[in-house]
Formats: C-alpha cells, structure tokens, sequence
C-alpha cells in the first residue's frame, strides 16, 4: 500500500489519489514571559509538509519538511479556507482539537531532549473523530462498507500518531530557537506551554475514473498547531477570568424563529448528529457572533449558548433549555449541589467535559469537602430555572482552556415595531462571586486529565 503526499499553500483545490496529510503550525506574536525582563519568548511559524510511503503492511516511513507560512490563519480560518478551496464535499470533515503541554525540565530549552509533551485524551480524540467521520460519510450516503476499506484502525492511529508528532517536534524545535535567543533572566525555573492542536479529516479527492463511493472512503488527513498562552512556571494554568454569556435568540422568539437559527442539535432536520464534530460549523455559527446582537462590544460576551424547546409551557421563554456554548460545554451548578449538563446525543461530547463529568464522579465518591456536595446530573438546565434564582455557578469547558467561569447570562433584547434593533442585552443571571465551587473541581480534573495524558520526549 502507497500513501503520497501533496501540499502548496494556498490549499489546492486539486484531486487527490490517496490518503494525505498536511500539517500546519501557525505562528503567534511573541510570547511574553512571567519573568521581569522584557525579553520575548519568539516562535516561528511553520508549514509542515508529510510523506507517508507504505511498502508493505509492516513498513512505514514519514519524512518532514518545514517552511515558513506565508501568513497567520488560525485554526478555525484554516478549516474555513479548505472548504472554500475544495468545496463542501471533499473540503468539510470531521476534526479534534488536541491540548499538548510542552515542559523544560531543566528551566529552559536548549536542544529537544529538553522539552517533553503530555498529549492529553489522544485515544478520546481519536475515537470521536473516528465515529465524527463515520457520521459524515452516512450523511453522504456513502455506504458503511467503503468506509476506510483502504485503512484500517491500526493505520488510521498510526497516520494520526505521525501526524501529531511531526507537529509536535516542529513546535519543539520553535521552542528551542526562542529559547536560545532568550537572555539568561529567562532561563530561571521550571516552564510550561500549551499548544493547540488541530486534526481534520476530509473525503479525499478522487480521479474521474474511480468509483466517487471508493474515494470518499479514504480520508485526507491534515493537522494545525499554534501555541496558546504564554510560558507559566507552574503546570497548573490558572482558572481564565470570568466570560459572560449571551443565549441565542432570534427577535421573533417563536419555535419558527428558534429552529431558523444556526444550531447542532435538531431531532427533526438533523443531517450529522450532535455528536459529530464537523467542520462546517466554523462558518455556519459566524450569525450567532453578531456583534450587534449576541458578542456585543463591552459586555464581555465571549460565548453564545444554544437553546432547544424540550416542553409546552405557558411562555416561549419557560419552554427553553440549554444545550451547550458555540465551543464549549456548559456546565450550571444549582444551588442544591446539582450539577447538570445536557446529555448526549443533544450536545458534543467534549474531552473536558469528559473530565468534568469523571471529576464530579470521582469527588462524590471520595466524599470531597463541598457545600453542597456536588451530585452531576446528566440534564439539561433551563431558561427558567435561571430566572427563577435557582443557578448558583456557571461554567463551560473546553479542550484548550478546560474551565472557564461564567459570571453573567444576557438574553437579547427584541425589536420593537417602530425602532431599529436594540444591542442591549437583558440580564437573565448574576453568579454571586463569593460563591465558587470551582477550584477544587479544576484541580481534579487537571490531574485526572493528566494521568489520562500520553508522555512524548522526542
């Protein structure tokens, strides 16, 4: 079997044969460091170019290249490109983002022994993205049958395995040229750094002369990475600073208007489940970021929540729960120690919340100091309840940042019928900020997040 790799930036939208890999490492500013000195940690940008050259089932080799890219894309960017250039069949697939943390046992980075990497969740990843894939491709109507019959398990973790470590020594051997340029006022204790990474699979490309069925079974297998956060000196980053959060609603709020907008989960419509974390999403929820009516300047709006009608009630309002945030999972602590979150398959199964959820789990049985105690509860919270005061904390998780508080909830305010719309928010919740049940949850599920992390030295 022979995999062979293309690449150019632009992405070409261009056919391909076989399953391919392109790696990207997108460069930041300069990092600031914790230390007095003004001195930048740098961190060049790559494009890393992969050949996977299979001659027999047992021998397998990956040779990199590197270049400088041309321009900063983020990750999400990135993605959006590939489906522009490619179209929304062979450039839209299923995609994880990976949280790699790089540590300088000795206080610095002066050649890649130096640096090691804790991949967190890698097998969580890869069986999401597996059946994320598997989703797609039946939303196609491509049959279960072509799905990888040119891949199997073993070569598709193998191929995600090369992928990641080629990213990984790229960041590494950034890292060390930041630190070699670094004065020695740097180079004191012990450092951390997170990095964001980022694999998609796509249906490859395919010859006119192949069955389309057969080629859309081979995945084009891509990857971005970009550092996130500045050097820390303890492997424990700090719990973010509080986001507030507004709920998407349209001006009109009648089902109609609800079902209109841009969401994950309809149990009527839905194309791909909830579940499957797809590309395509990184476009199609750009309305629900309106600046005019949900992330409005000022109020620190940073997450928009996703509602769904889940029962009759006496206001549209009441009849409203809610699922998860456009990038995160949403977690509400009531003030009788529950905490719910809505279940699968209405919401994506995050790998943060996956270590929420063990986290909670592990507290309750090891009978943590907490009052209330926290008992999880896999529903979803309501509008309502919020309303009624019965929130005490909010939060939302995600694969990067893990735990972000949440300290205000804002309902969009509708349009009247003689005035334009109004980019004023209504207030639905206020967390009481000498209430908080979040560091001892954070720290317990930093560990398990860690135990569960595979070790990489290069």
């Amino acid at each position: 079997m022979k995999y062979f790799v293309r690449y150019s930036f632009p992405l070409l939208a261009c056919n391909y044969d076989s399953s391919t890999a392109f790696l990207y490492f997108r460069r930041r500013s300069p990092l600031q460091t914790r230390s007095t000195s003004t001195t930048a940690l740098d961190v060049d940008a790559f494009c890393v170019e992969a050949y996977i050259m299979e001659d027999n089932k047992n021998d397998t080799s990956l040779s990199v290249r590197t270049r400088r890219l041309d321009k900063e894309i983020s990750a999400r960017e990135w993605m959006e490109e590939i489906e522009k250039l490619e179209g929304s069949i062979h450039g839209v697939g299923a995609y994880t983002v990976v949280r790699c943390d790089a540590t300088f046992p000795n206080g610095h980075a002066g050649n890649l022994d130096d640096i090691q990497w804790n991949v967190w969740g890698k097998d969580f990843h890869l069986d999401r993205l597996r059946l994320s894939y598997d989703m797609l491709m039946e939303s196609q109507s491509v049959p279960q049958s072509y799905n990888f019959n040119c891949s199997s398990p073993l070569e598709q973790e193998k191929a995600v395995d090369e992928l990641i470590h080629a990213l990984l020594k790229s960041a590494s051997e950034s890292l060390v040229r930041g630190c070699n340029n670094t004065n020695t006022t740097y180079r004191s204790g012990q450092l951390y750094m997170t990095l964001m990474l980022t694999v998609l699979w796509t249906p490859s490309q395919y010859e006119q002369t192949k069955h389309i069925n057969a080629s859309l079974s081979r995945p084009t297998i891509r990857g971005h990475a970009t550092f996130a956060g500045p050097p820390r000196t303890s492997i424990h980053d700090v719990i973010p600073s509080p986001i507030s959060a507004c709920l998407a609603l349209s001006d009109e709020l009648t089902p109609n208007a609800l079902a209109a907008l841009p969401r994950r989960y309809n149990r009527n419509t839905q194309a791909v489940d909830a579940t499957a974390k797809i590309s395509a999403w990184c476009h199609k929820r750009r309305p629900l970021e309106d600046p005019e009516r949900y992330k409005v300047p000022g109020m620190n709006v940073r997450e928009v929540f996703l509602l769904n009608q889940y029962k009759d009630a006496s206001t549209f309002i009441d009849s409203l729960e809610i699922l998860e945030g456009l990038t995160s999972n949403l977690f509400v602590i009531y003030k009788d120690g529950t905490v719910r979150t809505a279940p699968t398959p209405k919401v994506l199964p995050g790998y943060s919340r996956h270590l929420v959820m063990k986290a909670l789990t592990k507290m309750s049985s090891d009978g943590a100091n907490c009052t209330p105690k926290l008992v999880l509860d896999e529903r979803a919270p309501t509008v309502q309840d919020a309303m009624a005061g019965l929130w005490s904390e909010v939060f939302v998780t995600s694969a990067i940042r893990l735990l972000i508080p949440v300290s205000l909830v804002f309902m969009p305010t509708t349009m009247s019928s003689d005035t334009s719309l109004n980019s004023h928010m209504t207030l639905i919740w206020k967390g009481d900020v000498s209430i908080t049940s979040l560091d001892s949850l954070r720290d317990v599920e930093f560990q398990i997040g860690l135990d569960e992390s595979s070790k990489s030295i290069l």
